[in-house]
């Protein structure tokens, strides 16, 4: 797997491609091994320019049931439902990003799961559907404390300033 990420970061892709696609291969049921190399397959796939297989790489992993809670998930997540909703299919992004709400991966995949969240939230302003906007302030949250719900609203009002006022709502279009 090293030596697939070395050629990977030395820019050379397709042999790359070759040994992650043989670490694969010959360790299928170690799966803290074969997911994060299918995980770098698929994004060394797409960074050479490889979309569909790139994709079809990541969609499998996503789907595979025992790379559940394996930390590149939550990046595998973010990067489809990213490419789902630049292919207008806007429920299917938003099941994506809802999954990532999760307790777990809170804890293993902070930014992740922020990331998540703030789009749900400019989601659901985009698009007029405010019910996915409650699950997504308010998650993995107590619901009697009142000090940390107004931090998350404060929050909220803070992503929609920033996000409309600096022009980041661009890729939302």
């Amino acid at each position: 797997f090293m030596q697939a990420y070395s050629k990977e970061l030395a820019r050379d892709r397709n042999d790359a491609v070759k040994l992650y696609s043989e670490v694969i291969d010959l360790y299928p049921d170690v799966t803290w091994v074969s997911v994060n190399a299918r995980y770098r397959l698929g994004c060394t796939q797409i960074s050479m320019g490889e979309k569909k297989a790139g994709n079809a790489t990541i969609s499998e992993l996503l789907a595979d049931s025992s790379a559940v809670g394996n930390p590149v998930i939550a990046d595998a997540a973010l990067m489809e439902a990213d490419r789902l909703w630049a292919e207008k299919k806007i429920e299917e992004a938003v099941g994506l990003w809802l999954s990532l709400l999760d307790q777990s991966y809170h804890r293993s995949s902070r930014d992740q799961w922020v990331s998540a969240r703030q789009k749900l939230m400019i989601t659901s302003f985009v698009t007029g559907k405010f019910g996915d906007f409650e699950t997504a302030l308010f998650a993995v949250m107590p619901e009697d404390n009142a000090k940390v719900r107004r931090e998350r609203i404060d929050e909220a009002f803070s992503v929609y300033y920033n996000c409309f006022t600096s022009g980041w709502w661009h890729w939302m279009v």
